[in-house]
């Protein structure tokens, strides 16, 4: 009997347990008013909590509003039963979420064999409405549910980020933390007063950074995504400058963009609408390192990479107008110097560089094709004393695939010794010839500094003395 009391027991807590929570459930789901049909009648749905809601005419429509209190990510998740048959692929409701100031931010459809479909979006403190209507069917019975939720500890966008001055910092993706995914919105065009997002983002040491960038799943648009720096313009002013930019179309989920070489320093992510495209948006900006790389911004002679010899540079063109330039400077004792160009992954099949030498006076001294299959050498002869310049640009058919530049010197061959003249009569001219060569201009100015401190009339006595007994003794003999 007590076993059996025990069981009651256990039963019946159980049975409460589970009232509560579908009473809790149910407490969190509210019932849509009847005059819900415009944004100033919207129905309050509170975070963490869903409304239940039927449209029911064809026309009909159900406006719902959020108060995001706090920036993160907002998930939007409209809930139906599923239907089976005819209406399983129908689209029955469309969704689309609205900022405060009445700017278009995401939307999404719900097909008739969908349970649940969602749309999630950086939010900022503001209010955000709901609207929901009919798509391609209507069905008068089948009712929905809208829930929010938020994120608060997701990696987004904090407005106002909307200059360099505001960037929302930015962690790099590396190989023990890859999914370091943001999440951000453009809530207006890219007219002058529209949305622009800053991220900001740190670099240790010299690396290559690869920028990435997504469209939803629900929402696509076209969006730029460049890495700016920030230098001093005339007159002192901070202005930015642009080391590369990534597009991506509406048609496309995904644009990886090719690896930029940058110095430690602090750099910023810009991302904006184009052709007034607005709506979520997803960047992930990936970092290695790398032994030696060409460092933006490094498009003129003027602020060209240092390279010595034996340098072997990872170097890559970010866009088809990127110029990756290099400069070594040589006191001229040398054998001349070969470059070697090659792809470092050949991630494509047809893609081309073209790499030119040139001299101080801007003169070619020598020039190699290379492809993503075959490596372009180039060699010179013993180069005068004098700075050059390597420019390195995209060949024919532009390649965003990363290549390795190769700078080394050619032996230095000795000079050829001078063969002894063979008789006396060649001695006598390669004799006559060295004393034609000489500085005699030179040696007269040296001999005057150095005849005063001569006792001239001494020497001249001593071979007079010298002179005058072999005289004698000659001219005795032969008379």
């Amino acid at each position: 009997m007590k076993k059996a009391k025990s069981i009651l027991a256990l039963l019946l807590a159980l049975i409460i347990s589970v009232s509560g929570s579908v009473f809790a459930f149910a407490a969190q789901t509210a019932e849509e008013d009847a005059e819900n049909s415009t944004p100033s009648t919207a129905d309050v749905v509170g975070v963490g909590s869903s409304i239940s809601a039927k449209l029911d005419t064809p026309t009909d429509v159900d406006w719902f509003v959020f108060d995001a209190k706090d920036c993160g990510l907002a998930t939007v998740t409209l809930s139906h039963n599923a239907l089976e048959g005819a209406d399983e692929s129908a689209s029955f409701f469309k969704v689309e979420v609205i900022g405060e100031d009445g700017v278009f931010i995401e939307s999404f459809k719900s097909a008739g064999g969908q349970k649940d479909a969602s749309v999630s979006f950086s939010v900022t403190p503001a209010d955000y409405y709901i609207s929901v209507q009919m798509d391609r069917q209507h069905l008068e019975t089948l009712t929905y549910t809208v829930s929010v939720k938020l994120d608060k500890s997701a990696l987004v966008e904090k407005e106002n980020n909307n200059t360099y001055g505001d960037a929302t910092p930015l962690t790099m993706a590396n190989k023990t933390k890859p999914d370091t995914l943001y999440y951000g919105t453009i809530d207006k065009g890219s007219e002058a007063s529209g949305d622009v997002d800053y991220f900001k983002i740190t670099v240790p040491a010299d690396y290559l950074l690869y920028p990435s960038i997504y469209n939803t799943a629900s929402n696509t648009g076209n969006y730029s995504l460049s890495i700016v720096e920030t230098i001093d313009g005339d007159g002192g002013v901070t202005v930015e400058r642009s080391l590369g930019t990534l597009k991506i179309a509406e048609n496309e989920a995904q644009k990886d963009g090719s690896a930029i070489g940058v110095k430690a320093g602090t750099y910023y992510i810009k991302v904006a609408g184009i052709e007034g495209s607005v709506g979520g948006y997803q960047i992930r900006i990936y970092g290695g390192s790398a032994s030696k790389i060409e460092t933006e911004y490094n498009n003129t002679s003027a602020t060209a990479d240092i390279i010595y010899v034996g340098s072997e540079i990872t170097g890559s063109l970010f866009d088809a107008n990127d110029v990756d330039c290099f400069e070594y400077t040589t006191k001229g004792k040398n054998g001349g110097y070969k470059i070697t160009l090659s792809a470092y992954s050949k991630k494509v099949t047809n893609g081309q560089w073209s790499l030119v030498m040139r001299n101080e006076s801007d003169g070619q001294v020598c020039k190699l094709d290379a492809t993503v299959n075959e490596a372009g050498v180039a060699e010179t002869d013993a180069l005068p004393a004098g700075t050059y310049t390597i420019y390195v640009t995209k060949g024919n058919n532009f390649t965003d695939d990363i290549y390795t530049l190769k700078f080394e010197a050619k032996e230095v061959k000795d000079e050829p010794e001078e063969e002894e003249p063979a008789n006396l009569i060649e001695q006598m001219m390669s004799f006559f010839k060295k004393i034609g060569d000489l500085n005699w201009g030179k040696f007269a100015d040296q001999f005057m500094e150095w005849l005063p401190s001569v006792n001239v009339f001494g020497m001249i006595q001593d071979i007079m003395n010298s002179v005058i007994p072999f005289l004698t003794e000659f001219l005795f003999k032969n008379t």
